[in-house]
């Protein structure tokens, strides 16, 4: 919520590339600037990931730690499971956001309020779809931190999975981006301006 409270000051607060990809689609959003503003989340989201590291700059570089930066699945659940997680759970976050932002008035809420629905969004979609990748619904948050561990020498960073999965890591970058594009086709679910 604060996050996006902040980027709306310079951009339309997108702290996802899935919802930046979703209005990219809808043309809502220009392709060159949805691109910048995708690589400018990961950007955004590695660097977080340098200042969480330096809070727990003394924490062993470990496999079991690694979960403190990126999403890793549960033991047990295969890649379509894990997928439909991501796909679900961003399909759903999405709609609920653009049902907020594209409501016709009277039942259109006040817009400065907008980050907070944002933040109840992705808090029960993810309470709601986390079990099995843990709060895959943003490819940001995952590549960025998956980067930095990679670089400072976390274990098997890109290539760690579960017993099932071997190389994760495309995983929860992919199948938001697929929610998004399923979310294109709930138009009938919502009014446009």
């Amino acid at each position: 919520m604060f996050g996006v409270y902040c980027a709306r000051q310079k951009s339309p607060g997108h702290i996802n590339p899935s919802v930046t990809f979703a209005k990219m689609i809808r043309r809502n959003i220009d392709f060159i600037d949805g691109i910048l503003m995708i690589l400018s989340q990961c950007i955004g989201a590695f660097i977080a990931a340098a200042l969480v590291y330096w809070v727990y700059i003394d924490i062993e570089v470990s496999l079991n730690n690694s979960s403190i930066f990126a999403t890793y699945p549960r033991a047990g659940i295969t890649t379509g499971q894990a997928m439909v997680s991501s796909i679900i759970g961003t399909a759903f976050m999405i709609l609920s956001i653009n049902c907020v932002v594209q409501s016709k008035p009277p039942h259109k809420p006040d817009l400065s309020l907008l980050p907070i629905y944002t933040g109840i969004a992705v808090t029960t979609y993810g309470i709601a779809f986390s079990l099995n990748t843990g709060y895959a619904i943003n490819p940001a948050r995952d590549i960025g931190p998956r980067l930095f561990i990679f670089l400072i020498g976390f274990p098997d960073s890109f290539k760690r999975g579960n017993d099932v999965i071997s190389w994760y890591w495309w995983i929860p970058i992919i199948s938001p981006l697929i929610g998004a594009i399923r979310e294109y086709f709930f138009d009938f679910l919502y009014f446009e301006d």
